[in-house]
């Protein structure tokens, strides 16, 4: 079952079935991740424990009937073919994380295959636009922007791969014992950085800072964080696109006014949206930011049940990451002295993961990717499988936990049209 969902994983990230010839008449995805869900059909026993397990399918049923609420069968049909493989992959890398060592080789795998776009997107810059994929820059509006093929065609879901991969590659440095290893995995989150720089995308150049801030203070804390920051956000600003951020910037008020319009489509359909799909239906651009996507298509269950979701993969990697004083992303801290994983660091990277997966995604209209299911998987999986060897670690999925979630998911929405009314103002 590893297996396949590594294979699965290397066809999801680096596509060869869509640019090797040989390649390009088998359905290589679909097969893998059909063998993947079968094995674990049959496998035994499953721990379906985390809060992940149940409300995946739930949002999945309010994302169905958006649509069936329209009374377009058809849609309905392409919303369950779109969301089937999203789930069978979410309970497939859920039961793969259980195992700590399996869910590291998922993160070599992943950084590994997610390096391939870093050198394809160098190949773009050195060759002027070409790359062996066919994939030429993104030149939009006068910008040079790297991009891949697939799911990844976009510059902004290709830093958002890279944002993921970073903590990750930096986890993958305190695992082994050989000091060209820990080098090498360093250098590659160093990559994946350089990477997020290529796309020139901002959301994804504010996350690397999110998660570089965090990880600045939990290693010398705040104060000296703070000075660290004063001197080099002025060269990361003037060096960058977030020199050009304003809220009467272009692209900002354009973002800004969709905002708006995903709070007023909110207002019209409260309970079932305008559908999975269909916001661009009522506006000419998305709605740049993955929670007033959800809100406006999916309406306030559809919500609930994808900010919960949001909010209990981070907070379960939180806690894991905070269970000891000791961990700590760094040299010869990868391993207890059995040999096996901390389940604090793998915590810890997942947590680093998450804080730059939701900036990108506060940017982006990105709520039902790959990225994100995959996300809810492992930290669910993780999770189980620590709760499971340590009982005494906190019932993350609580009826106490979900009605504090329940209630910041509905909070969330007057703030919302707080902050847009105010940006507004600005931008006017």
């Amino acid at each position: 079952m590893l297996l396949t969902f590594l294979i699965y994983v290397v066809l999801v990230v680096v596509r060869p079935q869509e640019y090797v010839d040989s390649l390009q008449s088998l359905d290589l995805l679909r097969y893998t991740l059909l063998v993947g869900f079968v094995l674990w059909m049959f496998r035994s026993p499953k721990i379906l424990s985390a809060p992940q397990q149940w409300l995946v399918p739930a949002f999945c049923l309010f994302a169905v009937l958006s649509r069936a609420a329209l009374g377009w069968l058809g849609g309905v049909m392409l919303t369950v073919q779109d969301l089937v493989p999203m789930t069978m992959m979410f309970y497939l890398s859920s039961s793969v994380a259980e195992d700590r060592t399996a869910l590291c080789r998922v993160f070599k795998v992943l950084c590994l295959s997610s390096l391939v776009l870093v050198l394809h997107g160098i190949n773009e810059v050195a060759t002027d636009g070409q790359s062996w994929t066919g994939m030429e820059m993104d030149t939009w509006p006068e910008l040079h922007r790297i991009q891949y093929i697939g799911p990844f065609y976009d510059p902004n879901d290709l830093a958002m791969l890279f944002v993921v991969c970073l903590p990750l590659a930096v986890y993958l440095s305190s695992e082994p014992a050989s000091k060209l290893l820990r080098i090498l995995w360093l250098g590659a989150a160093g990559m994946f950085a350089y990477g997020v720089y290529l796309t020139n995308s901002r959301g994804g150049l504010l996350a690397v800072l999110a998660i570089a801030v965090l990880w600045s203070m939990r290693r010398v804390g705040r104060v000296a964080t703070g000075v660290m920051a004063a001197i080099s956000l002025p060269v990361l600003f003037a060096a960058t696109r977030l020199a050009g951020m304003s809220a009467d910037e272009e692209s900002a008020a354009g973002r800004v006014d969709a905002w708006y319009v995903a709070l007023q489509l909110f207002v019209s359909r409260p309970f079932t949206g305008v559908g999975l799909g269909l916001f661009t239906e009522h506006n000419t651009l998305t709605a740049h930011n993955s929670w007033l996507l959800v809100l406006a298509e999916l309406g306030l269950f559809g919500y609930l049940a994808w900010f919960s979701l949001v909010a209990f993969s981070a907070h379960q990697m939180y806690v894991l990451g905070h269970s000891s004083p000791a961990a700590a992303v760094g040299p010869g801290t990868g391993k207890n002295a059995k040999g096996e994983p901390r389940v604090e660091n793998l915590g810890l990277a997942l947590f680093y993961a998450s804080v730059g997966l939701l900036v990108c995604a506060f940017f982006l209209s990105r709520s039902y990717t790959f990225l994100f299911f995959m996300y809810w998987g492992l930290c669910a999986g993780l999770y189980n499988g620590a709760r499971a060897r340590n009982t005494a670690i906190p019932a993350v999925g609580s009826q106490e936990f979900g009605r504090h979630w329940a209630i910041a998911a509905v909070a969330s929405i007057p703030a919302f049209y707080i902050l847009v009314r105010i940006l507004l103002i600005v931008s006017a």
